[in-house]
């Protein structure tokens, strides 16, 4: 899925041709013109939610069920750090990516990675809605 950061309107990428020669794709409305960027479709509408509110992100990642190294993650630029982070998330510990929460998987015989996927999916939707805006 295709989301303009500036007017978080969504498009399908057969329809975007403004493309320049770093890649960048820009929001084809006469009054826009913001950066266009790819999300994964389970987590978009959590990324929308967080940018509309300030929580302003750099990359993301819901997670894929079929990969066993894939987790969902989330980057904050450094001063649109929230303050709380849902249950199942914790921040790296890499100096360099401090500003990442990130999801981790721990296989189990209760709970598939597929169903586990969705699960902190949904919960990190639900903790964006309560978050106040900055």
């Amino acid at each position: 899925m295709h989301v303009c950061m500036s007017c978080f309107e969504k498009y399908d990428s057969r329809f975007l041709e403004n493309i320049n020669q770093y890649g960048e794709i820009y929001c084809p409305k006469y009054d826009c013109h913001g950066d266009i960027v790819e999300l994964d479709e389970l987590i978009a509408p959590t990324i929308i939610l967080l940018n509309q509110k300030g929580y302003i992100t750099k990359f993301c990642c819901s997670g894929h069920w079929y990969e066993m190294s894939s987790t969902p993650y989330i980057f904050f630029y450094e001063d649109c750090v929230p303050d709380t982070i849902p249950e199942s998330f914790k921040w790296d510990e890499h100096k360099e990516f401090n500003s990442t929460m990130r999801a981790r998987y721990e296989p189990n015989e209760v709970e598939s990675k597929y169903d586990w996927v969705f699960r902190v999916n949904k919960e990190l939707y639900e903790w964006a809605k309560d978050l106040e805006e900055i």
